[in-house]
C-alpha cells in the first residue's frame, strides 16, 4: 500500500486534507497476520492506530482468563485513542487481527504535536472516543441477560444497527461471524449458541446465510428482551 493514496483515505476520519498529509508522513504502516495480536491489557503502547485494510477484534479478558469480544474494527476505524484523552495506566483491552489487516500506526507524542497545529480537530477525536464508548457500553449491557437466547438476540440485533444492510428478505447483518465467535461475544460456548441458532431458525426468527446472518422482522426479534 502507498502512502501516497492514504491522505485521501483517512480524510473520512479527520476531515482536513493538510491534517491527513503530514499525519502520514509521521506514520508508520503495520502489517497484522491473522489472530495476531495487536496490544494486549496492561501494555503501555505509545501508539494511535487506524484500519487502513482487514477486520480486526476488540475484547476484554474476563477474571477466568476467557476473552470476550466487544466489538469489530474494519477498515477507517480508530483506536487507541484514549492516550490521547489523557489515560495513564495500561491499555484495558485486547485487539487481534480476525484477518489479514493493515494498519496506519503514529505516536501518541507525534499525534499530540500535529493536533496543537489544528486544534479543532480534539473535537472530532472526543466524537469518535464517545461514539466507541457507547458501543461498548452497549456490548457490556448485553451480558448482563441470563438467557443465551436473549444474549444472543440483542447482540444479533446491536450488530444489524451497525453493520446492517437491508435486503429483501431483511436486514442482512453484513459481516461474517463464526459460531465461536458469537460464543465470544456473549460469554458462552459454542455448541449452546449453535443450538440456539437453529432454535431462532426454526422459529424463523433468523435466516442463515452462510456465516452471515438476516433478520426477516427485527420487532420479532427485539420481543424476546
Amino acid at each position: 500500500m502507498k502512502k501516497t493514496n492514504l491522505p485521501n483515505l483517512i480524510q473520512k476520519i479527520f476531515p482536513n486534507q493538510d491534517f491527513c498529509r503530514k499525519l502520514v508522513e509521521i506514520a508508520r504502516i503495520i502489517k497484522v497476520k491473522r489472530n495476531e495480536v495487536v496490544y494486549i491489557p496492561g501494555d503501555r503502547s505509545n501508539e494511535i492506530y487506524i484500519v487502513l485494510e482487514g477486520v480486526l477484534l476488540i475484547s476484554r479478558i474476563t477474571s477466568t482468563g476467557k476473552g470476550v469480544i466487544l466489538d469489530y474494527l474494519g477498515k477507517n476505524d480508530l483506536f487507541g485513542e484514549e492516550y490521547l484523552l489523557g489515560a495513564k495506566e495500561g491499555r484495558w483491552e485486547l485487539v487481534e487481527a480476525k484477518k489479514r489487516s493493515v494498519l496506519l500506526a503514529v505516536s501518541i507524542e507525534e499525534f499530540h504535536k500535529l493536533l496543537k497545529i489544528y486544534p479543532e480537530l480534539y473535537c472530532q477525536l472526543v466524537k469518535i472516543f464517545l461514539k466507541r464508548q457507547k458501543k461498548l457500553a452497549s456490548r457490556l449491557e448485553i451480558l448482563l441477560y441470563r438467557q443465551v437466547k436473549v444474549r444472543l438476540a440483542a447482540l444479533l440485533l446491536d450488530l444489524s444497527r451497525n453493520y446492517g444492510k437491508k435486503t429483501r428478505q431483511g436486514v442482512l447483518i453484513n459481516i461474517t461471524i463464526p459460531h465461536h465467535e458469537l460464543a465470544r461475544f456473549i460469554g458462552s460456548t459454542r455448541e449452546t449458541v449453535s443450538a440456539t441458532i437453529s432454535e431462532l431458525k426454526k422459529e424463523k426468527l433468523i435466516i442463515g446465510s452462510g456465516r452471515r446472518f438476516i433478520l426477516p422482522n427485527p420487532f420479532l426479534l427485539e420481543a424476546l428482551l
